[in-house]
């Protein structure tokens, strides 16, 4: 009988070590935002003429780029939390109208512990004005998190950082 419990015990401390490494990605590590900042403007005939589409969403923090060039709101379908793949987007306007076809990266991570995302995001265009959708976010632990986005449009850049807990 004592068997059978050591044996439950193994397979259960074997499941928890094996989540505890999938979750720790040390390829990501070295992912950090750079807060580098750059004052170049974007032309007024490059900005779309449309409004963005209000998003309704659980979860959101609008924060201003680090040269003013870009507003951005960063919304999430739910609260972000451990473990699942977060349902994201991001809207980016400038003088309150949406901005197409930007080039957007993403990264981010926990400043305190020293890391990066526990996954590789990517940012993709959607059908709704200054809308990008976020696929492949995840959080790994609970905690203080850094998410940033560098924005390139029209020969223009800007960053947008935003701080949250989980």
């Amino acid at each position: 009988m004592a068997n059978v419990y050591i044996s439950a015990i193994s397979v259960m401390l074997f499941i928890f070590v094996l989540f505890a490494v999938a979750s720790c990605d040390s390829a990501s590590h070295n992912n950090h935002v750079d807060h580098s900042a750059h004052s170049a403007q974007m032309p007024q005939s490059q900005v779309a003429s449309t409004k963005a589409v209000p998003v309704s969403t659980s979860w959101s923090m609008s924060q201003v780029g680090r040269s003013g060039l870009f507003k951005a709101n960063f919304h999430c379908d739910a609260i972000p939390s451990v473990g699942d793949f977060q349902s994201c987007g991001l809207t980016v306007t400038q003088s309150g109208e949406p901005v197409h076809g930007a080039k957007i990266a993403i990264d981010g991570g926990m400043k305190a512990h020293g890391h990066g995302l526990p996954t590789k995001p990517q940012i993709k265009s959607t059908a709704a004005a200054g809308e990008y959708q976020i696929e492949g976010l995840k959080f790994s632990m609970p905690g203080a998190w850094t998410v940033g986005f560098k924005i390139d449009a029209a020969d223009t850049s800007d960053q947008v950082i935003f701080d949250f807990t989980i």
